[in-house]
């Protein structure tokens, strides 16, 4: 074997060993490598994915919380009560007399595991300042509500209007799927707003 082939068998046996080491190399300690670094930017997206989930998950409990505490009660029998004794004190507070004013509580639209729907349908009959004051504290009404189907008809004597209209709240069920949020405050009740205040004076216009 002359120098030329014998440096060409070294080069070669070179070459075959760098490969041999490489492939090794690879197997034991760069592909291992690669594997936890994926694995790693796995774990690390799914973590910012939980604490996001978790961020907005504080926010609904929070929201829930609010909504909760601002319907008249938990269970429906009792929030049906709850709803014709405030609209009925609304009602005295705004000058409306209870011979001329009725409601009537009635079940309305229900989500089976979400909500019901608590309806007061209102029929009355008072003086259109008096139904302005009723419609005034009905907007002022820190309860969750809704206010719908106004009908607005003038008498032919003394100056009066009858008027009817749907109030609506929501009781919220139980068995969602929230869990460590405050309990409902214990004897919570809101105070209704006052005519007196500068906003009323917005009203007269009617």
């Amino acid at each position: 074997m002359n120098r030329r082939e014998k440096i060409l068998t070294a080069c070669v046996g070179l070459l075959v060993g760098t490969a041999v080491i490489y492939g090794l190399a690879n197997r034991l300690i760069v592909a291992p490598r690669r594997r936890y670094l994926q694995r790693a930017e796995t774990l690390r997206a799914e973590n910012e994915r939980l604490a996001a989930r978790n961020r907005a998950l504080a926010k609904y409990k929070a929201r829930f919380a609010v909504l909760r505490n601002r319907t008249f009660h938990d269970e429906p029998l009792r929030a049906g009560v709850l709803v014709a004794a405030w609209i009925r004190q609304l009602a005295t507070q705004a000058g409306i007399s209870e011979h001329r004013f009725t409601a009537n509580t009635t079940t309305g639209r229900t989500q089976r595991g979400r909500f019901q729907e608590i309806a007061c349908n209102v029929r009355a009959r008072a003086r259109l300042e008096r139904m302005t004051n009723f419609l005034y504290l009905l907007a002022r009404d820190p309860h969750l509500h809704r206010v719908s189907s106004l009908s607005v008809s003038p008498q032919h004597n003394g100056g009066e209007v009858q008027f009817t209209l749907r109030y609506a709240t929501l009781v919220l069920d139980q068995r969602l799927a929230v869990k460590d949020i405050p309990p409902r405050p214990a004897g919570q009740r809101f105070e209704p707003a006052s005519l007196n205040d500068k906003q009323r004076a917005v009203y007269d216009v009617i």
